[in-house]
């Protein structure tokens, strides 16, 4: 029952607490929210609930000549009266991303509303979601949301998790505001000592190595994979079946050796000069045994490994290669190789980079072993020598989104087997090689 013209203190107010709510919104109205159980409030906005000590509100004012509707995320523009005013976010800037909270309703033009910094958020479309996504600040449209990180150069903020799925569903406001681009530019970098290098073909990180070519029936040789994949480059075949890996399969969640361990590829007469790739990670193989179902069958064996950036998807962006030699007869080739996850086993190598410095002729020469024709970047200098003794020569790529029309540089290793290679090839006399090697993490 309302409390009037009291001139006394209140030690307890007992609240009923299966009143189911009031019948319609009254400013000043406090009552005993059996939803939430907590108390709740009714401030001058209609529409609106505050579930005291769950949530946190802040009144605004919407000077942004537009309708903000529920659930909009919005950002503070300036102050009216002492009332923030605000406009719809938006992750392409860094003034319009700063968050301050979400629209618990909607706020008509030039009117004051409320938006939560904290909690619940309700009467929200999100079907399509789940309570495991993390919503991000739009970067294409102001005030919405997704569960999809945006593109660089868009900055990263997340606004909170669904709560309830579905047409009237409810989000939880927790912002967690970042000035850090989403999909920023990172880095990795790689040295690699040469001195007590000739003529070797040394890997800074991953491995490719050939086993045996031209097999044509089982291959019972045992053989050492060190952790690695294994692949099978089919080059002619008849027939088609199950090729089974026998060998010792390395676990990936305790590392320790599974002997006895076996493991089939399908292969088939799609095409000639093919590469499938196991998903097991090996340690050794015992024997390699081709089915009855291929009557003819000609193929290589090798082991093949690469790094990625902790299982997740990421785009390589560039890099910066530096070569110090003491010699002028000093020779250097640079590979970064992708290997590529085709589905069904199949795996590609694919060079992003092979430049070659090479000192077999006058002036030495400047080699790009991957791009031929008006872009070709080989270069035959006129000076004496390319490699002064003492010196270092520098191959970098700052982007290679300009040379890649698909999808080349971006690798899927959050639900694929992809991965990169770094492999210094033809090293003579060079001492020292650093690699800095530029990505974005995209998922």
């Amino acid at each position: 029952m309302p409390l009037n013209n009291l001139n006394r203190p209140i030690d307890e107010v007992p609240f009923n607490p299966a009143y189911a709510g009031p019948p319609a919104h009254v400013e000043g109205l406090v009552f005993w929210d059996d939803t939430d159980h907590t108390i709740s409030l009714m401030p001058d906005v209609s529409g609106s609930v505050l579930q005291v000590g769950q949530e946190n509100w802040v009144r605004v004012k919407n000077n942004s000549g537009v309708l903000i509707e529920n659930g909009d995320a919005v950002y503070q523009v300036s102050a009216d009266a002492g009332i923030p005013t605000i406009a719809k976010a938006k992750a392409d800037s860094v003034s319009t991303s700063i968050v301050i909270g979400v629209a618990t309703a909607d706020i008509a033009i030039g009117a004051v509303g409320i938006i939560t910094t904290q909690g619940l958020v309700r009467g929200i479309n999100t079907v399509g979601l789940a309570t495991t996504d993390t919503l991000f600040l739009s970067a294409t449209t102001a005030g919405e949301w997704s569960n999809t990180l945006p593109d660089s150069p868009s900055f990263a903020v997340a606004l909170g998790k669904p709560i309830v799925i579905g047409a009237d569903g409810a989000i939880l406001v927790n912002i967690i505001q970042s000035q850090t681009l989403a999909g920023s530019i990172q880095s990795k970098v790689f040295t690699l000592p040469l001195r007590a290098v000739v003529g070797g073909d040394p890997n800074i990180t991953g491995e490719l190595r050939t086993v045996a070519t031209g097999e044509t029936t089982d291959y019972a040789t045992d053989f050492a994979v060190g952790n690695n994949h294994i692949y099978l480059r089919v080059a002619t075949l008849i027939g088609s079946g199950d090729i089974t890996i026998t060998g010792a399969s390395l676990s990936e969640s305790t590392a320790v050796p599974v002997i006895g361990d076996t493991e089939t590829i399908t292969v088939d007469a799609a095409g000639a000069d093919v590469y499938y790739q196991s998903a097991k990670k090996w340690w050794e193989v015992t024997n390699i045994d081709i089915p009855a179902g291929i009557t003819s069958i000609t193929y290589d064996i090798g082991v093949v490994g690469y790094s990625d950036v902790g299982n997740t998807d990421f785009k390589i962006t560039g890099y910066r290669l530096d070569s110090t030699s003491q010699g002028v007869s000093s020779e250097v080739r640079f590979r970064l190789i992708k290997i590529q996850d085709d589905g069904g086993k199949r795996m590609s190598i694919v060079d992003l980079e092979d430049m070659t410095i090479d000192s077999g002729v006058v002036g030495s020469q400047i080699i790009d072993n991957v791009r031929t024709g008006g872009d070709d970047r080989s270069f035959d200098p006129d000076v004496a020598d390319i490699w002064p003794d003492g010196s270092q020569v520098v191959l970098k790529m700052g982007d290679f989104d300009t040379y890649f029309s698909s999808d080349e540089n971006i690798f899927n290793s959050s639900s694929e087997d992809e991965g990169f290679i770094l492999r210094i090839e033809q090293a003579n006399n060079v001492d020292f090689v650093t690699i800095r090697l530029d990505y974005q993490v995209v998922s």
